[in-house]
């Protein structure tokens, strides 16, 4: 979905425009969830690794 000015020249009704940029914002949202929690779970495999990886040695 393109601009309002785009919208009206195909003579889709601001409604049905805000409706689908509603939809499109609900859609980004979700796919920036979907990216945290996808670099949430890197982190955690890239510490569990470091740490499996790192000897401890008394002081």
């Amino acid at each position: 979905m393109g601009s309002l000015r785009v919208a009206l020249e195909q003579q889709i009704s601001e409604t049905e425009w805000a409706q689908a940029r509603f939809d499109q914002l609900n859609l980004l949202d979700k796919s920036r969830l979907r990216a945290a929690d996808y670099v949430q779970a890197y982190q955690r495999n890239m510490a569990r690794a470091f740490r499996k990886r790192v000897k401890p040695r008394p002081l």
